[in-house]
């Protein structure tokens, strides 16, 4: 056997042995990206959810919630500021989202469902308000632009077609059922 023969042999094993290398490097992202954007979800579900868990858990933080989105004056200064507080960590936490869509780590499917969610919260009288308020000092300019797209696109207010639409799921079911 020459030298030749052998080193061809020997590149060729070379050359094998880093395609798998890649092959395996290439599962191993894939895998990690998979890890990372199901993780994302999660944390974008729970941080969301936390206001949804005080929402119907306290009374009284409902009641903030509902008179956040009406636009309503506030009288108390106590409860004005509860408001406030709520459009800013609301704002901050939806902007969140909306980086992690951008950095391309929630799947376009879940992203149209906070889409959707957040839709139906700033086109309110109270949202819209927020949004005025806190576009200049507390939002990043491309989230503002998305917020303000979304409120052009709002046709009707959102609340009550929501409503609507879930009394009209009940009336069906129980047609159905009864």
């Amino acid at each position: 056997m020459n030298w030749e023969a052998v080193q061809a042999v020997a590149e060729l094993s070379a050359a094998v042995g880093v395609l798998l290398s890649l092959g395996y490097v290439a599962i191993q992202i894939k895998r990690n990206t998979a890890s990372v954007r199901a993780g994302t979800v999660a944390r974008s579900s729970e941080m969301l959810s936390r206001l949804r868990d005080t929402l119907w858990s306290d009374a009284d933080a409902a009641q903030v919630y509902e008179r956040a989105l009406s636009g309503m004056e506030i009288e108390d200064s106590v409860e004005e500021l509860r408001v406030r507080l709520f459009w800013v960590a609301l704002a901050r936490d939806y902007e969140a989202v909306f980086y992690q869509h951008l950095a391309r780590q929630l799947p376009d499917a879940i992203w149209e469902g906070w889409v959707g969610e957040m839709r139906l919260i700033w086109c309110t009288p109270g949202g819209t308000d927020a949004l005025a308020a806190l576009r200049i000092e507390f939002l990043s300019p491309p989230f503002v632009e998305f917020l303000d797209s979304q409120v052009k696109s709002c046709l009707e207010p959102p609340l009550l077609m929501l409503r609507s639409r879930w009394e009209e799921a009940a009336k069906t079911r129980r047609e159905h059922n009864g």
